[in-house]
Parts: C-alpha cells; sequence; structure tokens
C-alpha cells in the first residue's frame, strides 16, 4: 500500500530521539522513511516522546525541528529543559 494516496490533518508521530540541533531521529531506516512520507502529507505534526527521548539522537534522521507543529512530552523534563526544547514548538 502507498501512502502517498492518503493525507492526514492531525500525525502523533512517537519519536525515539528529539535534539534541538539534530531533529527527530530513530535507529530504524524504514521506519524514518515512512516517518518522512507521512510529515510530507499531514497538514499539522504533533511529535509525542518521553523525557529519555530528549537531546538524543538516533541513526537514520526523521525531520528537523521546525517541521513540528507542537511536541507532547511526558514527564521528567525540568522546565528550563522544557523551555529550551519546546521553544521551536511554541513560538
Amino acid at each position: 500500500m502507498n501512502l502517498k494516496v492518503f493525507y492526514c490533518d492531525k500525525l502523533f508521530l512517537g519519536v525515539d530521539s528529539f535534539n534541538i540541533e539534530c531533529g527527530l531521529s530513530t535507529p530504524n531506516i524504514e521506519e524514518a522513511n515512512i516517518n518522512q512520507m507521512m510529515l510530507s502529507m499531514s497538514k499539522r505534526v504533533i511529535a509525542v516522546f518521553d523525557s529519555s527521548k530528549c537531546n538524543k539522537r538516533s541513526f537514520a534522521f526523521i525531520a528537523p525541528v521546525d517541521k513540528i507543529d507542537f511536541s507532547d512530552c511526558h514527564g521528567g523534563v525540568s522546565n528550563f529543559h522544557r523551555q529550551e526544547v519546546f521553544r521551536p514548538c511554541i513560538s
């Protein structure tokens, strides 16, 4: 099945790694390719991850942070790190 025939208003994208400089990434190359395609077919992208994924970088690049409309991070993020990590997503 070809994902290019689908469109979505909101994409909730679970990510393995989130880094301000390096963007979103995953250790799986095939997953990165599918995620890139899904991003291109979506109006809004919400990245979902927990605090253990912050400031990490994995093998396969998905997208830069500026391609994300909103981030939802669960648990364990200090106020300072929350401001730094989410600054591109909030502005």
